[in-house]
């Protein structure tokens, strides 16, 4: 089966906003569903969600955004394709449409289900979840909150982004009713073949997804967050599709899929990438470097029992759930580690104070010492890092340039 997946199409502002005849999607998405069209013979497209922001819209204006997506996104499959399914999964900016302004309007701009069952077909009442929010003057507006379809003998199983997105574009939180319809779902359809495949598409990750652009970028910590990442971490064949992270440079893979996909344990934490029962495909050149040994671990402070995080991408704060963070042997170093939270190095900067980096510089690089007494009295120089050891990391200010 393939897939064709695309997320955050953005389109906004002058694009939409104009005369209806005027309306337009950008053209980077008409560029790719062309080359897909070319290039590949797709079975299934999957939209991860934010086609429109930023802008407030007449309804007939929406409308006219959804008759274009429709159109472009189903050109993507080969001539003759009599089924053309397109999922649409919805993004935290697409509600923005109706109330970017803050006014209350009478139509839901991340209403993408009726053009999704023509292609597809209905939604039952067993496959699907809805949730109302508030609509200030209007009252309450129904949301499609999470659904499941079967495509080609595929379970797919979507979780949209629903009530607090609704009022708030960057609260980046899933409702628990949501949550827990998507975790009956996968205990549903895991119980007749617990090693079959399933497909789970939404548009914010976890913040310890690997190159994340930075760790506030993903789920807010909390309970329907703690509960999804314990329901996924359930089933090892379970393949999370996701989007809203534009990344960086580094978000793209460039040497190993690695870079980009991210493994989790039965526990939900993260696996490290580099060890030896990660395949990537394909598979690096003989003179292409390996990349350093990792470890995967969460720093937790003895002092208050509580994780290592960001506050926002460049200030470092803690949190009561466990934050994975990378941990490399720095290369030609015996002694030196990086430390990576989300997409950005633990960094210590001209002040003097911690904050966060995207690059590896001279001062993203920490010595670690192994606490030898429970006062830290006294501690030694190691090069090794054991699950549950006491340890001082030390980092060199870049106002020390000597």
């Amino acid at each position: 089966m393939t897939i064709g997946c695309l997320s955050d199409l953005h389109n906004e502002l002058g694009l939409i906003s104009g005369e209806l005849s005027t309306v337009k999607l950008r053209g980077t998405f008409g560029n790719t569903i062309k080359r897909m069209h070319e290039e590949e013979d797709v079975d299934l497209i999957c939209l991860g969600g934010d086609y429109t922001s930023d802008v407030t819209v007449s309804k007939e204006n929406w409308e006219r955004v959804k008759q274009l997506m429709r159109e472009t996104s189903r050109s993507a499959f080969r001539d003759g394709r009599t089924q053309r399914p397109v999922i649409y999964v919805t993004g935290n900016h697409d509600y923005e449409v109706a109330n970017f302004d803050k006014i209350p309007k009478g139509f839901n701009a991340g209403y993408y289900q009726d053009i999704m069952e023509e292609d597809i077909g209905p939604l039952t009442a067993h496959n699907a979840y809805y949730e109302e929010a508030d609509n200030g003057s209007l009252g309450k507006q129904k949301l499609l909150g999470a659904y499941h379809y079967q495509i080609k003998g595929f379970d797919f199983v979507m979780l949209n982004c629903g009530l607090y997105f609704f009022k708030n574009a960057w609260d980046y939180t899933y409702s628990l009713g949501s949550v827990q319809w998507v975790a009956d779902k996968l205990a549903e359809l895991y119980a007749s073949d617990p090693n079959k495949t399933v497909f789970f598409l939404l548009h914010v990750p976890f913040s310890d997804s690997n190159s994340i652009s930075a760790a506030n970028k993903g789920m807010k910590s909390g309970e329907s967050t703690r509960l999804l990442k314990a329901t996924l971490a359930k089933y090892p064949n379970l393949v999370t599709i996701y989007g809203h992270d534009h990344g960086t440079d580094s978000a793209f893979i460039r040497k190993r899929t690695s870079q980009r996909v991210t493994r989790y344990d039965v526990g939900g934490m993260v696996i490290s990438s580099f060890d030896d029962t990660h395949v990537d495909d394909p598979v690096l050149p003989p003179d292409t470097p390996e990349e350093p040994t990792s470890v995967t671990m969460s720093i937790k402070s003895v002092a208050t029992g509580k994780y290592l995080t960001y506050g926002s991408s460049t200030n470092l704060a803690v949190q009561d759930d466990a934050m994975n963070a990378t941990i490399d042997k720095v290369a030609n170093s015996d002694n030196h580690f990086s430390v990576k939270l989300g997409g950005n190095y633990v960094y210590c900067g001209s002040t003097a104070t911690f904050s966060g980096n995207a690059k590896l510089t001279d001062y993203s690089k920490a010595f670690i010492y192994k606490v030898d007494d429970n006062k830290a009295t006294r501690v030694t120089a190691t090069n090794e890092l054991a699950d549950g050891a006491k340890v001082v990391l030390v980092y060199k200010a870049s106002k020390d340039k000597k």
